[in-house]
């Protein structure tokens, strides 16, 4: 009988354990920190620690069987402590002022609301006519957004910079919006001048229903609807290159092959353009199979072709990925009409100067 007994305690003591086990934790450590560092980064004002950057910060506390630990630090002296639970992520937490002995519940969050599942890495384009470009890559806390707008027969481009982060409501949300003017003497001219509008910029991004991104600005009061271009981003945004590749698009071979644009191409390029154009035309007065670079970007409906860039990224120090929108121009100085067209551009970047390397895959085609 006492080997029964036993025989049915010890299956009791297996069975409980294995209970334990089985409630495996679903956020880890690294989960926790970046929760509550999203959530710190859109509750509280970090620019004081600019200059200090010591001042303010982030730390995992002790860790218990149940919950993480992390510790967030202001440059008052004040702490807040959150407590996350492991299974569930209701974060519970306390503030404290070691110096004066105070310790305060000040309330939960969940998590969760401060882990954003959705991917919005990669180029967005306005819904409209696709003038206005958003880049959005990857942070440690959020995502850096580089946004650039470009009016038709304006020597102008007007960008905005901001980090943008996580927040209770499930948007993103950002506090340091930059506003730029950059002005050229010339449209497509490389030299510019850089004005800055402000630097204390607040919005939100927030994808709706149809799976579009929303961008509120409650500086300027507008709202701006975009859809996604691609996937993702596979390199650093670089707003920089955007005056560059205005210029460079003066020299896409549309109709004919400019000879001043072999200072624009790297020299295989220019010399496959120049051999595709000087080939011999077929007996009907076409040239083959290779008709379509006459038509490279306008068709052949006799308009001119009005570029404007959407995103640059660069994909490595010396090269470059952009892809740009085309519509038509019928007279100089109108409004460009049609549904934008978008190509790519690849650069790279020779004596300090930025060339175009392919276009569509052209190299490849010809």
């Amino acid at each position: 009988m006492k080997n029964y007994f036993f025989a049915f305690v010890w299956s009791i003591l297996v069975l409980c354990s294995c209970g334990s086990n089985a409630r495996k934790s679903t956020i880890t450590a690294e989960k926790a920190y970046q929760g509550v560092s999203n959530y710190c980064h859109s509750e509280y004002d970090w620019s004081v620690a600019e200059d200090n950057p010591d001042i303010m910060g982030l730390e995992m506390g002790e860790e218990t069987e149940g919950a993480y630990h992390v510790v967030f630090r202001s440059y008052t002296g004040a702490l807040v402590h959150f407590y996350v639970d492991k299974a569930s992520g209701s974060t519970r937490m306390v503030e404290s002022v070691p110096a004066l002995g105070v310790e305060n519940e000040i309330g939960t969050i969940n998590l969760f609301d401060y882990l954003d599942p959705r991917d919005l890495a990669g180029r967005w384009a306005e819904k409209s006519a696709e003038r206005i470009a958003a880049v959005f890559t990857p942070t440690e806390n959020g995502y850096y957004v580089h946004i650039g707008w470009h009016e038709p027969g304006l020597a102008q481009y007007e960008t905005w910079e901001m980090t943008a982060v996580p927040s209770r409501s499930g948007k993103l949300v950002y506090k340091d919006g930059i506003h730029n003017y950059l002005s050229f003497e010339h449209e497509g001219d490389a030299e510019y001048v850089v004005e800055t509008d402000y630097t204390d910029g607040a919005g939100t991004f927030s994808l709706n229903k149809d799976g579009e991104l929303v961008w509120n600005d409650r500086k300027d009061g507008s709202k701006t609807v975009f859809f996604r271009t691609d996937t993702k981003v596979d390199g650093a945004a670089a707003p920089e290159l955007f005056p560059r590749v205005l210029q460079l698009c003066r020299y896409i071979p549309d109709h004919q092959l400019l000879p001043e644009a072999a200072d624009y191409m790297t020299e295989d390029l220019y010399q496959a353009f120049a051999d595709a154009f000087d080939a011999p035309a077929a007996e009907d007065g076409t040239i083959d199979d290779r008709e379509w670079l006459y038509n490279l970007v306008t068709g052949n409906g006799g308009s001119l072709p009005f570029y404007s860039v959407a995103s640059v990224v660069r994909t490595a120090p010396a090269e470059a990925l952009a892809t740009i929108s085309v519509q038509d121009l019928w007279e100089e100085g109108g409004e460009p009409s049609g549904e934008p067209r978008r190509h790519q551009m690849n650069l790279v970047l020779q004596d300090g100067h930025w060339l175009i390397a392919d276009f569509d895959n052209c190299k490849q085609k010809l």
